[in-house]
C-alpha cells in the first residue's frame, strides 16, 4: 500500500499531519488528520529524536519506524527551515523489498536452525512446584466462582 503524509503549519505556528492511503490506483484517501502545537513539538524536538517520534504517534495515527523517522527528519526540517508544507510518500513494497535482501543476505542455515532447536528445547526443572509450599484450601474456597451474596438484580415475578 502506498502512503502520503502531508505536514503544514497554519497561523497559529501549529503543525497538521494529514495521512493519506491509496486504497485504488492513483486515488489517496484521507485516514486520519492530526493537529500538534508549536510548544509540544518544540519540547519534543529538544528531547530528541525519539521524544519527536513519540509526540507524532497518536491513538488515530501510529506510523510505523520506517515512516516515522522521515517524518520526524520533516518536522524538524519544518521548523528550522521555516518551510509552510512538506510531503512525504511510501511504498509498503520498498520495506518488503529491503527486509527480503536482509534475510537473503543471512547465510547461516545452520546457525539458524540451532538457534530455532535452542529455542524448541525443554529446560523445565521438575521441581519447580512443591505441593508443600501452598496451604490446605477449604472446600468452600476451591471453586472459581463466587456468588454474591446479594447482587442487586430486580425480583421479578412471572
Amino acid at each position: 500500500m502506498k502512503q502520503k503524509y502531508l505536514l503544514s503549519r497554519d497561523a497559529e505556528n501549529a503543525l497538521i499531519i494529514k495521512e493519506y492511503a491509496e486504497l485504488e490506483v492513483g486515488i489517496f484517501s484521507l485516514l486520519c488528520e492530526e493537529k500538534f502545537t508549536a510548544e509540544t513539538l518544540e519540547v519534543a524536538m529538544a528531547a530528541g529524536k525519539e521524544a519527536l517520534i513519540s509526540a507524532l504517534r497518536t491513538h488515530n495515527m501510529y506510523p510505523p519506524v520506517g515512516f516515522a523517522e522521515p517524518l520526524a527528519d520533516a518536522v524538524r526540517a519544518l521548523f528550522k527551515e521555516g518551510e509552510e508544507r512538506k510531503e512525504l510518500f511510501f511504498d509498503d513494497m520498498d520495506f518488503i523489498s529491503r527486509e527480503q535482501d536482509v534475510v537473503a543476505s543471512f547465510d547461516g542455515e545452520e546457525e539458524a536452525s540451532d538457534l530455532i532447536d535452542d529455542l524448541l528445547e525443554d529446560d523445565i526443572e521438575e521441581d519447580v512446584y512443591n505441593e508443600d509450599d501452598f496451604e490446605e484450601l477449604d472446600d468452600k474456597d476451591k471453586g472459581s466462582i463466587k456468588l454474591a451474596e446479594d447482587d442487586g438484580g430486580v425480583d421479578i415475578d412471572i
